[in-house]
């Protein structure tokens, strides 16, 4: 009970909690008598940390080509420099061609 305490769930609901927690390698419960006391399972926190640590390079690759995009677009939108000014840009940008379904890419988020 003293686990139900904290949060706005029923005691059922934290249990089936802690077993999909158990079950996914990140907590291990033993029996004292009447309690069951949990602890978290080192090994599955080095699991979901370097899960995230692959999920922030895969983000991380994305929002610098998301940024590269967009300093493409922005530059081909602004005025040239031999051009009078406030005309856009007659430079156009290559287009790349792409194979495979990702577009060539090795990371699994474009």
């Amino acid at each position: 009970m003293e686990l139900v305490e904290p949060f706005d769930m029923t005691q059922p609901a934290i249990s089936r909690h802690l077993k999909v927690l158990e079950g996914a390698g990140l907590i291990a419960r033993r029996v004292d008598g009447t309690k069951r006391p949990c602890r978290l399972e080192e090994g599955g926190i080095q699991t979901v940390e370097h899960w995230l640590a692959m999920m922030r390079d895969a983000l991380s690759q994305n929002y610098d080509r998301l940024d590269r995009v967009l300093a493409d677009m922005q530059s081909a939108t602004a005025p040239s420099d031999s051009g009078n000014p406030g005309t856009p840009s007659q430079n156009k940008t290559k287009t790349k061609k792409r194979s495979g379904a990702n577009g060539g890419r090795s990371d699994p988020f474009f």
